[in-house]
């Protein structure tokens, strides 16, 4: 119970850091001042709170994706939206069919935009912006728990039975331009001794066969009321052969946010509690295991974290605290900057050797260099408020330019390098 009452303050600390010191300067920041390019309000029905989706890009120009928590009783509060690049002028949008239903993320593939949303898996073809496909969400499963696109391919990570208590837990594939569903992988309470609850995978191809190997994190939960009886295992599974290569069990406690490995350069990292772990790709040999100093006392402090491994290192940040720079080959820790670099959720973005985040609770958006950590930008919403917060950060590298919301407007940016 002290264990679950201590994860419980963690989460609530980093949901709400308004009552904060401001962060500290830049010592060497570049000016930034006139870093936007372009501010456009996305339209919602009333202009109260909206939540959105992560940005996408699709033909160099990002996608928007609104949802109106207010407005949805009223009519439709779906909307997708595709801004010009250059200039920030909509170029097109349309509306999602249910009005109630949230987008959690989405992924997109040649002209066909997926949308996972609470009810259904949906395709949608941005040439002529309909609905070409559906995947239904209806019992016994319960929806959708993780979401991944690699290729032409969507992997959806689903659960069956009555929430909590899901004994059976699934990995659906999904075909992006026909629709076709197929379930790829199942795993069972009575198998593992536990509740399963699988991650979103990551794709590893070798490059000796050409066999393509998906990297799937598996939570295990004795009870998942009790988040601190759970523990992590990791599986690779050849497509080809449609078989597992190797697992490794007992790895530590699982984040209940499904959250993706990162496979870089014939190795996968994973996150757990308070550690970062890598293992060889070929045969899951554990290479290293690094404690992050600051939050041994917590349980699941990764709760909100991804991991980035990028030219020789590895960039994790637990939810409330500093962001950590480690050795890709031998874990030690390279340099770490102040915590009002945590995440919620999203993903870390390296471009020209700078790495962009979204940082949550401060809701600013920061460049870190990643050689050295120094911090080369922090810029708060032009809104000032909302500010930024728990939305991914990505880029037009033939543009040169860095796009980003806040919970009213979509900007662009100018990179810091």
């Amino acid at each position: 119970m002290l264990i679950l009452i201590q994860l419980i303050v963690v989460i609530l600390i980093g949901c709400g850091k308004e009552g904060l010191p401001d962060p500290p300067p830049c010592t060497n920041c570049p000016d930034t001042t006139n870093l936007v390019v372009w501010q456009h309000d996305l339209d919602t029905l009333t202009g109260e709170e909206s939540l959105f989706g992560d940005p996408l890009l699709y033909k160099g120009n990002p996608i928007f994706m609104i949802f109106d928590q207010w407005d949805c009783q009223f009519g439709s509060a779906n909307r997708v939206t595709c801004l010009d690049a250059e200039t920030g002028q909509k170029l097109w949008g349309f509306d999602v069919d249910d009005p109630c239903t949230t987008i959690e993320n989405g992924y997109v593939y040649e002209d066909v935009l997926v949308l996972n949303l609470s009810q259904e898996l949906a395709g949608y073809n941005l040439i002529t912006r309909s609905k070409i496909w559906s995947v239904p969400f209806i019992s016994p499963m319960q929806g959708s728990k993780g979401f991944t696109g690699i290729g032409n391919k969507v992997y959806l990570s689903v659960t069956y039975g009555s929430p909590p208590f899901e004994p059976i837990a699934g990995l659906i594939e999904v075909d992006i331009v026909s629709g076709k569903s197929r379930e790829l992988i199942r795993y069972e309470k009575s198998t593992w001794n536990a509740y399963p609850k699988i991650h979103p995978p990551s794709l590893w191809v070798n490059a000796e066969n050409g066999d393509s190997t998906l990297l799937i994190a598996l939570g295990l939960y004795e009870d998942p009321t009790i988040p601190s009886k759970a523990r992590h295992s990791l599986h690779s599974y050849n497509i080809s052969s449609s078989s597992f290569s190797w697992s490794v069990d007992s790895l530590g406690i699982p984040s209940n946010n499904l959250k993706r490995v990162e496979v870089n350069d014939n190795k996968v990292y994973l996150l757990t509690d308070y550690r970062v772990h890598c293992f060889n790709v070929l045969d899951g040999k554990k290479l290293w295991e690094t404690i992050i100093p600051c939050c041994t006392q917590f349980v699941s402090i990764f709760l909100n974290s991804r991991v980035l491994a990028v030219d020789g290192k590895v960039l994790v940040n637990p939810s409330t605290d500093n962001l950590y720079c480690l050795d890709a080959n031998t874990g030690e820790i390279l340099w770490e900057v102040p915590e009002y670099t945590a995440t919620a959720n999203q993903d870390l973005l390296e471009y020209n050797g700078v790495i962009y985040l979204s940082s949550f609770g401060y809701g600013m958006l920061v460049g870190i260099d990643l050689e050295t950590g120094e911090v080369l930008m922090k810029e708060t919403s032009p809104n000032v408020d909302p500010s930024f917060s728990a939305q991914n950060v990505i880029v037009n590298p033939e543009k040169n330019l860095l796009f980003v919301n806040d919970f009213k407007s979509a900007f662009a940016y100018r990179p810091v390098r």
